[in-house]
């Protein structure tokens, strides 16, 4: 599969197997719903057990999911290097998987987690970079425009802490204008003040 949402359809041969993927996968979009809307220890709750329930399930897809939304959590609740490992684990599982959607998403998160929480800046720019190279393989496949601005909003944010104000406008304003390219709304963009 070359998308996400083949990867999401993807089942195991096995009925067995193939019968328990779908209620842990909606129990797992109920975890990253809670997670979205800022409902940390409800999204906590239902992460918990998911875990060790996908992991004996062993089926590639819904592990490198889980392990990308287990990872945002952790990054959330500011345990920063277990989330960078959890996000990475997830970032690689999916690139294994070539879910390049769910690889750009972890890449995303883990820019902004060595680059805002770990002060990490060059272990910020590869995953930023990695991102970048997601977004532009195969000729620009991937048509993302939300996912490209939240990394531009990350590379202006780190960039901003470093003190390159001119690099955290121009990331902020090319953010900024990919969302309105794709005329979606521009949800809590951190430097647009600054434009």
């Amino acid at each position: 599969p070359d998308r996400v949402s083949e990867v999401q359809q993807a089942m195991p041969d096995e009925p067995d197997r193939a019968a328990r993927v779908e209620p842990l996968r909606r129990r797992l979009l109920g975890a990253r719903a809670s997670l979205d809307t800022g409902r940390f220890v409800e999204a906590s709750e239902r992460l918990g057990p998911l875990g060790d329930e996908i992991a004996a399930l062993d089926f590639p897809p819904l592990t490198a999911e889980y392990e990308v939304e287990h990872g945002r959590l952790l990054a959330r609740i500011d345990r920063w290097e277990q989330a960078t490992a959890t996000l990475q684990r997830g970032f690689f599982g999916a690139t294994a998987l070539r879910d390049d959607e769910l690889a750009l998403r972890a890449a995303i998160w883990l820019a902004e987690l060595e680059g805002a929480q770990r002060q990490r800046e060059e272990q910020a720019e590869l995953w930023a970079d990695q991102a970048q190279a997601l977004l532009e393989r195969g000729g620009g496949r991937l048509q993302l425009p939300e996912q490209a601005s939240d990394l531009a909003d990350t590379v202006s944010w780190n960039a901003y802490l470093a003190g390159d104000f001119a690099a955290a406008r121009t990331e902020a304003a090319r953010g900024l204008a990919l969302l309105d390219d794709a005329g979606l709304a521009a949800p809590s963009r951190r430097l647009a003040l600054l434009l």
